[in-house]
């Protein structure tokens, strides 16, 4: 639906404040999506045809008329211009203008997605209006229940990105493996890509508007790692990808079996002695119990995305798209930073636990970085990799 406006103001003779008063009317019109063309009165009037009063409008109408009547002239053309304001304030009023009600969905439990859930919510800027849902699950993965939900009905949802891996695109799904981005900026510079929006576009259930960081994991283990040489003899959970340090010897085990719901355990009656953990992660765990060391070994980052129902998507029109892309961007940073933050708190806190915290050799295990794309799930997603590692 479309509307445009035809407006002439009498800015010579209204007073500063009504003048103030209309421009900003048509500054929130145009704002929503309504065209706004000038009207030039002054073309109009020498058109007209001349009344008995002279040979012109403007010489026989305001020439010879008295004071009074160009004053009701005047008041004449405001009260329509306002009728006419009125008018499209209450289209643009109707449920085809009125700002789309979504629902904000997000796990609950992860306070990663919390903290960015609640920075959504009071954002002032929004460009529709949030209702946030705050889920009572008992669901083991709670993500999960609100992709599921999102589907369902008009949301905006903040899931992992491997989530999505079903939603018709596996090449996004496919970021969280390890050593994918060489460091943040190598990320947000893909974050903001047509690579990005190209893979987004052909999401089935939830568009994707955004990514943002959700954190790094590193390996927490009973011994210090400074070299990869000191990898060997670790058993770690599976949530890292072993083939990526397959050269350092067969004794790197992974343990399949072993998830975040007996992980603690695990490390602590000795069946792994090694496991891949976020800052927050370790702290929520309680790592301090159970792992002596802290390994800032960059393995693996997680990213969230910020995502909206393909059916609420189709039904805006495209300044109402750019609109809510916009603002997902902005607040995807936002998030991340905040992320960021919480992370080197975490690490702080877990140096006050008596968690020693190990700065490795960096560049010894980055002369080791496997390739990310060699063992993608799929070619697809190998192909999407392979053109993520060539953004610069």
């Amino acid at each position: 639906m479309g509307l445009a406006v035809w407006f002439s103001g009498a800015a010579d003779i209204c007073s500063r404040a009504s003048c103030d008063d209309e421009t900003r009317a048509l500054k929130e019109l145009e704002s929503k999506g309504v065209r706004i063309f000038p009207f030039d009165a002054a073309k109009v009037r020498a058109k007209a045809p001349a009344p008995k009063g002279g040979p012109g409008w403007t010489a026989g109408r305001v020439g010879r008329a008295s004071g009074l009547e160009m004053i009701r002239e005047v008041f004449s053309m405001r009260r329509l211009a306002w009728a006419f304001l009125f008018l499209a304030t209450m289209v643009l009023a109707s449920p085809a203008f009125a700002e789309p009600v979504m629902e904000l969905l997000y796990p609950p439990k992860l306070e990663e997605y919390a903290q960015c859930a609640r920075l959504l919510a009071s954002a002032g800027d929004a460009p529709v209006r949030l209702q946030q849902k705050v889920l009572k699950l008992h669901a083991i993965l709670p993500a999960v229940e609100a992709v599921r939900l999102a589907k369902e009905q008009p949301s905006i949802v903040l899931a992992p990105v491997g989530y999505l891996s079903s939603n018709g695109t596996p090449g996004l799904a496919a970021i969280i493996r390890p050593f994918v981005f060489r460091d943040l900026a190598h990320f947000q510079a893909f974050s903001r890509s047509p690579l990005f929006e190209e893979e987004a576009g052909r999401a089935e259930d939830l568009r994707p508007l955004a990514v943002a960081y959700a954190g790094t994991a590193y390996l927490a283990a009973r011994k210090p790692v400074r070299e990869p040489g000191d990898l060997d003899g670790l058993r770690v959970n599976s949530i890292m990808d072993l083939k990526l340090w397959r050269a350092r010897g067969e004794r790197l085990r992974a343990f399949p079996y072993v998830y975040n719901d007996n992980l603690l355990s695990a490390l602590k009656h000795g069946v792994i002695n090694a496991a891949v953990f976020t800052p927050i992660e370790a702290l929520r765990f309680g790592l301090s119990e159970v792992a002596s060391h802290y390994n800032l070994i960059d393995v693996q980052r997680y990213f969230m995305a910020l995502a909206v129902s393909v059916s609420a998507w189709r039904e805006m029109g495209h300044p109402q798209r750019q609109a809510l892309s916009a603002w997902a961007k902005r607040m995807a940073d936002r998030c991340s930073a905040r992320n960021f933050d919480a992370e080197t708190r975490a690490i702080e806190a877990l140096k006050k636990q008596g968690v020693t915290i190990v700065e490795p050799n960096h560049q010894a295990f980055e002369a080791e970085r496997p390739d990310a794309a060699e063992d993608a799930p799929s070619e697809e997603a190998r192909v999407f990799l392979r053109k993520i590692q060539a953004i610069r």
